[in-house]
């Protein structure tokens, strides 16, 4: 971690390690320098349930910051197709292995469940006392009209501080 922070003008860093939709907040460790932080998304991957993939667009903004749009997709399958039986093994998959999916959930201590394998961590960047990570946050839908159980969307516009010197190459560039 101490290695990308120190890389000035970082945006972004992409993963689906955990197969998980989510988005954290890394926050520059120097206050004076907010350009020394950046975002983490990890992405499902489309053999897992809900089967989203994620787009991104880059915008440069008047005001020397950086906006990272991110949207989750659900594609389309049409019966009949390969996609359809992808979407059917899915969803048989998370019904049968039962992954926690809320956006949040801390790291577990163990793999498999209470008192079984030990496991140091799922995710080294998050905490490591069973808490959830503070940058991440979960909306509760299930109270909305119509309620929605689960969902692992996670659309939004993310803003990333330039450092003044790379604010004026690009503002000379655009």
């Amino acid at each position: 971690m101490a290695t990308l922070n120190a890389a000035p003008n970082l945006l972004m860093w992409i993963s689906g390690h955990r197969h998980f939709n989510t988005v954290k907040a890394f926050v520059s460790p120097d206050p004076a320098h907010p350009e020394m932080g950046f975002w983490q998304f990890e992405t499902s991957s489309l053999r897992d349930f809900p089967q989203q993939f994620r787009t991104f667009e880059i915008r440069l903004n008047e005001n020397g910051t950086v906006s990272v749009i991110t949207l989750n997709v659900d594609p389309a399958v049409a019966e009949g197709t390969p996609a359809a039986t992808s979407r059917r093994c899915a969803v048989a998959v998370q019904q049968i292995v039962r992954n926690d999916l809320r956006l949040n959930v801390p790291n577990d201590a163990t793999l498999g469940g209470k008192d079984t394998i030990p496991l140091p961590s799922m995710d080294p960047s998050r905490p490591q006392d069973g808490l959830p990570a503070p940058s991440i946050r979960f909306t509760d839908l299930a109270a909305a009209d119509p309620p929605v159980p689960y969902h692992a969307s996670c659309n939004a516009e993310l803003v990333v501080p330039l450092s003044p010197d790379m604010a004026a190459k690009l503002k000379a560039l655009f």
